[in-house]
């Protein structure tokens, strides 16, 4: 079962999820193309996920799948990162720590060095941390001026022109019940270091989505 698909950089990969099994297996795979009839390979094949019991719910990819680069997940306390080498991808994950993650967490690295974190029922923060490879990570930020911060997906991004910092996060209109009703946010940097909302967008309608939204 495929739980969490991406396209990067002109390639499609998708990740299953394990659940309640430390030592289950881990599979990322790999479409040359989007042609319905492509039979995808097996990029990833592990059951070394460093003790996690539950991973799987969303993964990222830093670089090229096919050249250099990370497969990135994350579950209970940690960060777990795949390294990817001309193409061939580690077993064995390099491994950092963060504070304990409840449901569907979600990994966005924004380099090698940091990543944000959100779980889909901690109503609190984005954080940002810095990667400290078999430690704990330090947190550098985080953001919490959303309305409930019912969803994990976070998109920083930087106009170049202006080096003004912007984020999209997914989130929930203010004053809908269960998981109804998510919605985009667009947040800007303020010149104080802060985020402020600039515009929601609306909302997904009524249906829930208990799994969360990417952007």
């Amino acid at each position: 079962k495929l739980v969490d698909v991406k396209y990067v950089n002109g390639h499609i990969l998708a990740c299953n999820l394990v659940s309640g099994n430390a030592t289950g297996t881990t599979r990322v795979y790999y479409w040359e193309n989007d042609d319905p009839s492509t039979v995808p390979s097996v990029l990833l094949e592990t059951t070394d996920k460093s003790g996690v019991a539950r991973v799987g719910d969303t993964f990222n990819v830093t670089g090229d799948p096919k050249g250099n680069g990370y497969i990135w997940f994350v579950g209970g306390t940690k960060v777990l990162r795949y390294k990817i080498t001309d193409g061939t991808v580690s077993k064995a994950p390099e491994v950092t720590t963060i504070p304990t993650t409840s449901t569907a967490p979600r990994v966005v690295p924004v380099s090698d060095n940091q990543f944000w974190v959100k779980s889909l029922h901690d109503t609190s923060k984005h954080i940002l941390y810095n990667w400290v490879s078999g430690g704990t990570a330090t947190e550098v930020e985080s953001i919490g001026c959303t309305n409930t911060n019912r969803g994990n997906a976070i998109a920083p991004f930087t106009l170049a022109k202006s080096d003004q910092q912007y984020a999209f996060v997914i989130d929930q209109v203010s004053g809908s019940s269960g998981w109804q009703n998510q919605t985009a946010l667009l947040l800007k940097r303020n010149s104080d270091g802060s985020w402020s909302k600039l515009k929601e967008f609306d909302g997904l309608g009524t249906s829930d989505n208990g799994a969360g939204s990417s952007i």
